[in-house]
């Protein structure tokens, strides 16, 4: 009965993948043996484990969900400058591959740049992908299998291993560190190399527990080799424990803020290419609502430059439009966010800080009947407890925030 069962997958199997080639013009996974091939047949502890793909269907955004191994969910310029017009000039090689998560969703597990190209920046309404199954099954020698088991954990390494960076992008000790931190919240024995499901705490100044150590070995046999590369990693999975990741913001990221809150979205077509853009600050105004809307971020002098500057002359050019009852709603995102909760809030308080400030300088200072009323801090990190933050900017009230989000932290509120 087994041997039918393993005959049935493997067959199944072929057929599904061939038929995907046909249809989408896509390579076979199974020999692409450096990277797609390695989350199928993964090699754990001396042992071959198998899974299989077991369906292809199309998926929209809305039905998957970050299984990443990375600290960044997405590296936007890689995707833009590298990945997408390869991907617009030739098509897709291989298809991302899922599991089934739960609700209708599904998890990536292989091609998180390709599905955020596709979806998140090209606006393709659904992607093609393989979904695999969940369990792995251990291959002995004569080509018969061992009854299948169904790990996270084996997934997880599986998953590492078969998402090598792009050239020149190699994974960096927050990426290890995200890794560990997963793999401690799936399986905190490390598939019984950490048999006490402790936290492996360092036994001692300048060790490494021999959990964490052998964990190392098997996520990045060829990297991260260095005591003291392996002791960073440690020290970023000790200090953010959580496993928070960054979320990237993405273009249709600001389009549903601004649509959720019921502000024009300043979307319109390129005279170029007829791609969506978005209207600058000062052209994007919005009717209804009597409010210029301002995109911007923390980097540098981005605010200043991009914002405050065109405010002050388009006011002294006599080209600005309105009165008292107008408002400026900044859409702003933190520069490098901390992957804390408490990080980010600090972060934000300071951005804040420094928008309230500019405020007082335009309304007083240089007499404009209106000033900044509203700042939108997008959803950042992966994390639960982010869901973004709103913050009415009056001065009163723009102090009472401040206040009571930094007393929160202290543990007074």
């Amino acid at each position: 009965m087994k041997e039918n069962h393993m005959k049935a997958l493997e067959e199944d199997e072929d057929k599904i993948i061939r038929k995907a080639m046909k249809e989408y013009g896509v390579l076979d996974p199974r020999e692409d043996r450096k990277r797609h091939a390695q989350l199928l047949l993964t090699e754990y502890d001396g042992q071959i484990y198998r899974r299989f793909i077991v369906n292809c269907i199309e998926l929209t955004a809305d039905h998957l969900s970050e299984s990443q191994v990375r600290l960044v969910v997405a590296d936007e310029k890689y995707c833009r400058q590298e990945l997408g017009p390869l991907i617009d000039k030739d098509g897709l090689n291989y298809l991302p591959f899922v599991r089934a998560g739960t609700s209708n969703f599904w998890d990536i597990e292989n091609g998180h740049h390709r599905v955020h190209y596709i979806l998140h920046i090209r606006q393709d309404g659904t992607i093609a992908v393989f979904v695999v199954g969940c369990t792995s099954y251990k291959m002995n020698k004569d080509g018969t299998y061992d009854d299948g088991v169904d790990s996270a954990y084996l997934n997880l390494i599986a998953g590492v291993r078969s998402n090598p960076p792009p050239v020149n992008k190699a994974y960096t000790c927050a990426d290890a560190a995200v890794q560990v931190a997963e793999a401690f919240k799936i399986d905190s024995t490390f598939g019984g190399l950490n048999p006490s499901g402790k936290f492996p705490e360092r036994p001692g100044p300048g060790k490494l527990h021999v959990a964490f150590e052998a964990l190392m070995d098997h996520l990045h046999p060829n990297q991260f080799l260095e005591k003291q590369s392996r002791g960073r990693i440690f020290n970023l999975w000790d200090s953010h424990r959580d496993g928070s990741k960054i979320n990237n913001v993405t273009f249709a990221d600001i389009t549903n803020i601004l649509a959720t809150n019921d502000y024009d979205t300043g979307i319109k077509k390129s005279p170029r290419a007829g791609k969506l853009i978005r209207k600058n600050f000062l052209e994007h105004y919005d009717e209804n609502r009597k409010a210029y809307i301002a995109i911007t971020d923390t980097n540098g002098k981005n605010f200043e430059a991009s914002i405050c500057s065109a405010l002050i002359k388009a006011y002294h050019n006599k080209e600005l439009y309105g009165d008292e009852n107008h408002e400026i709603v900044v859409v702003c995102e933190i520069y490098k966010p901390k992957t804390t909760m408490t990080g980010l809030s600090k972060q934000r308080r300071t951005a804040v800080t420094n928008i309230s400030e500019w405020d007082s300088i335009i309304r007083d200072t240089m007499g404009l009947p209106f000033g900044f009323t509203t700042i939108i801090f997008p959803k950042q990190l992966t994390s639960r407890s982010d869901h973004g933050k709103t913050v009415l900017l009056s001065e009163d009230e723009a102090n009472n925030v401040l206040k009571f989000e930094k007393n929160k932290e202290e543990g007074l509120a």
